[in-house]
């Protein structure tokens, strides 16, 4: 069955118990949307430092959360990490990403940008990162160096928490891995 979509020209009437109701068919994935683009523009308008790991959460959860697939989407960030902008710039299947540095470079340029925190959620709820997530990062921030924009963080969007996988990256860097 079709989902429809609002539409004010055909409410729908009723009458029960002696009243007269007005009613709407509404479409989930049309509000959620709807509800993602507005706290998109709220923190556009806002500017708030994105530096407060709970603030980030909060705001790559609402973003992400409805995914039935691996999204990976940056939040552009000028020199005081205030959020320039948010791209989603990579859709993969349920349990990969395909993601490509150059691309990445490329939005940060036409953002203009100092800094990026690079996210993907996990669609299976479990947001330690893999080494397959450890490596990409590598490959990332390698990239972004070269054109003076610095990767403040990679973070795993789950259920029910959220992972950083640039703290596991250092991790194994200091042990050697």
């Amino acid at each position: 069955m079709a989902k429809r979509k609002f539409n004010a020209a055909f409410p729908k009437l009723h009458f029960h118990q002696g009243r007269w109701t007005l009613s709407f068919d509404l479409d989930e994935d049309l509000i959620i949307k709807t509800a993602q683009e507005l706290i998109l523009k709220r923190f556009a308008e806002e500017k708030p430092p994105m530096e407060d790991s709970r603030v980030i959460e909060e705001f790559l959860r609402t973003q992400l959360m409805s995914e039935e697939r691996e999204v990976f989407a940056c939040l552009f960030l000028n020199a005081e990490h205030c959020l320039i902008g948010y791209e989603e710039l990579f859709y993969g299947t349920v349990e990969k990403a395909v993601v490509y540095p150059r691309e990445v470079v490329k939005a940060a340029m036409r953002h203009n940008c100092t800094a990026v925190i690079a996210a993907h959620n996990h669609p299976c709820g479990d947001p330690d990162p893999t080494l397959v997530d450890v490596t990409m990062n590598r490959h990332l921030k390698q990239a972004l160096k070269l054109v003076e924009v610095s990767l403040v963080d990679h973070l795993i969007i789950g259920s029910h928490s959220m992972a950083s996988v640039e703290e596991l990256a250092q991790h194994l860097n200091e042990k050697g891995a």
